[in-house]
């Protein structure tokens, strides 16, 4: 055998050789963590990894996806609408966020990814679940000029179990005296001595630390001072 000709086959064996090797690469899932998801709005998110070889095919080894959302075993998309979840959902582990009462609903997940070769790598990925913010307060108590107000706002949902929310003026005019700030025991207190009579619209709106948000409109009416007889 010619020197080009035993080259030329060292070359093909080699090649050979890291073709088997990388084949044989372990995969590993790359993803670090899944996005907070909020029930009643559409999620998305995408599971990767590296090595072995494509194709892969994605499953979930141990758990369950919080309803309304499915993994796609191709391409390892997570889809769909988190439905919404309240305090007697079964969950397969009690939440441990802390000790303040908890907004979101956990769902301890494992995921597992195979390539083409059968190997296999799997990751702790678990997904939360918020129920979004909804505004309890329906109406504001009417206020007489001269007399002392004070009425708290009241919010559910999101993660305002962990501050609180920031409550803020949204769109109106609030009575003369009467402003919107945190009170004691009370992120969105409207609170002041009005000066003037009126219907006042106002809208109010109120934030989590996550970006979640609800609006809502209300009338505040001012009456005159009563005459004294």
């Amino acid at each position: 055998m010619n020197p080009s000709g035993f080259k030329c086959c060292v070359s093909v064996l080699l090649m050979a050789f890291l073709s088997a090797a990388a084949a044989q690469e372990q995969p590993v899932i790359t993803t670090k963590s899944l996005p907070i998801g909020t029930s009643g709005i559409p999620y998305s998110a995408a599971l990767t990894a590296t090595g072995g070889a494509a194709p892969y095919t994605w499953s979930i080894h141990t758990g369950n996806l919080p309803s309304g959302l499915q993994l796609n075993s191709t391409d390892g998309s997570i889809s769909g609408t988190p439905s919404t979840f309240s305090a007697t959902t079964k969950l397969s582990k009690p939440s441990t966020l802390g000790s303040k009462p908890s907004t979101f609903f956990p769902f301890p997940l494992i995921f597992q990814v195979q390539d083409s070769n059968g190997l296999t790598a799997t990751a702790n990925l678990p997904i939360k679940v918020a129920n979004p913010i909804v505004i309890e307060s329906t109406s504001l108590p009417e206020g007489t000029v001269g007399v002392a107000y004070s009425f708290c706002l009241k919010a559910t949902g999101g993660a305002l179990a962990y501050d609180g929310g920031l409550w803020s003026l949204a769109d109106g005019k609030l009575p003369e005296r009467i402003v919107l700030s945190e009170g004691q025991g009370c992120r969105g207190l409207l609170s002041g001595t009005p000066s003037k009579p009126g219907e006042f619209p106002v809208e109010v709106r109120v934030a989590d630390f996550q970006g979640r948000s609800a609006q809502a409109s209300f009338v505040l009416t001012i009456a005159k001072k009563a005459r004294h007889r």
